[in-house]
């Protein structure tokens, strides 16, 4: 085979490779419609909620400034629990919104609880109603 036959042999095996990659990466990677939907719909889903956390953390701001107001004392700390204080990035949110300090509650934190009862810790935050009834002397 001549040096010029070998050539275009080469370029030719080239392109066959380059043409067979491109499409075998763009199969491997290409997302079907139902995935475009999904993300989208994610992508929605974390605007609405990063919407929600801005119009609670406003809320909040704006109930320690009356509080300031009315009561002239001077809020150091907000403290959050229930269900909200598991939104994700909430207490980041809450805390650069407001500019003070915000921690998650944790009701469980002077209460010995057994081996079985550990794995709640997780949800604390969900707990501190009935933990304070729970504590409650009549």
């Amino acid at each position: 085979m001549s040096e010029e036959n070998k050539s275009i042999y080469s370029d030719r095996v080239e392109e066959s490779i380059e043409s067979e990659s491109k499409d075998m990466f763009d199969e491997v990677f290409e997302e079907d419609e139902e995935e475009k939907e999904a993300r989208k719909k994610l992508a929605e889903k974390a605007e609405e909620l990063k919407k929600i956390k801005e119009k609670q953390a406003l809320k909040i701001e704006e109930k320690i400034n009356e509080d300031k107001t009315e009561k002239k004392e001077e809020i150091e700390m907000i403290v959050l629990s229930g269900g909200s204080s598991s939104l994700p990035q909430f207490l980041e949110t809450l805390a650069k919104e407001i500019g003070m300090e915000v921690v998650i509650a944790n009701p469980f934190l002077n209460i010995n609880l057994s081996q079985k009862l550990a794995s709640l810790t997780k949800f604390a935050p969900t707990f501190s109603v009935a933990v304070g009834l729970a504590m409650r002397e009549e």
